[in-house]
């Protein structure tokens, strides 16, 4: 789809969800949910090729939850928008974005997606030459991972640690 036709759909869509949650139409909670979920979606398929219009994407969920709120969802909004940001190298934006997603997913105690965000936050530390910091972060990750026995996050701490310190050649 060339960039002109995305932003015409996007407009619409837009239109579409902003008549629905600005109560004029008849959007129930899980109807809401349901498009949340769909922009997500379309938001990741998206962030690597035009992160602006995956922010887009974003900002359209984020107004719908504003109407219809779930923490859980909240909380993908927010690394959603730290990715979108890392991918154009706005560091200081990322890092922000990944912190509330990370306190966001501590107040929900969703403990899989705080190492998550402490990964994301050590790539953002990683990309900015804090390698201390970094690996900070992704050992607290890997810590999570391990009380968790999740082998995939394990693996993804691990990785990021390796690479680290083989950029230091130690």
């Amino acid at each position: 789809m060339s960039l002109p036709l995305k932003l015409a759909a996007s407009l619409l869509l837009s239109v579409f969800l902003v008549f629905h949650v600005s109560g004029q139409g008849d959007l129930g909670s899980d109807a809401a949910h349901e498009k949340v979920d769909a922009l997500i979606n379309r938001c990741r398929k998206n962030f690597f090729v035009n992160p602006e219009y995956a922010r887009e994407l974003a900002a359209i969920a984020d107004e719908i939850l504003r109407r219809f709120p779930d923490q859980i969802r909240e909380a993908k909004i927010q690394n959603l928008y730290g990715i979108t940001y890392d991918i154009q190298g706005n560091t200081d934006s990322s890092s922000h974005y990944f912190t509330k997603f990370y306190e966001k997913s501590l107040e929900i105690e969703d403990l899989a997606s705080a190492g998550n965000a402490l990964n994301n936050l050590g790539m953002c530390s990683w990309n900015s030459g804090r390698f201390d910091l970094a690996l900070d972060y992704f050992f607290t990750s890997l810590n999570i991972a391990d009380s968790l026995d999740d082998q995939s996050s394990k693996g993804k701490s691990f990785n990021n640690i390796g690479l680290i310190y083989q950029e230091l050649n130690e």
